[in-house]
């Protein structure tokens, strides 16, 4: 997930008119990027096993959880995920994609 930074042109204002108007569009540019932050979808897999964690970094979680993919970079068998309010490694080949997409007949 990459954020990007955007900069506004700041001007120095004459008027209190001015100064008011370029505080609103701070606050607007502000709440777009807190809309598109949490509005970011992460893949959903579920867990076909359970698994207890085993080292700090990790989550563990129980068959049918239903986990948030952070980051599936990781080539060495494990992806970053989220269940609930809690973050951690998991093995990879302990869970499978929801299939999200509409059944065709």
């Amino acid at each position: 997930m990459q954020i990007q930074t955007i900069i506004l042109p700041t001007t120095p204002s004459t008027s209190p008119q001015q100064n008011t108007t370029g505080k609103w569009i701070l606050k607007i540019w502000i709440i777009i990027i807190i809309i598109v932050v949490f509005s970011l979808e992460f893949p959903q897999f579920i867990a076909l096993f359970p698994y207890e964690a085993q080292q700090d970094d990790e989550l563990g979680f129980p068959a049918d959880a239903v986990l948030e993919i952070l980051d599936q970079g990781n080539t060495s068998g494990w992806f970053k995920a989220r269940l609930g309010d809690q973050v951690g490694l998991i093995p990879s080949t302990y869970v499978q994609p929801i299939d999200t997409q509409p059944q065709r007949k």
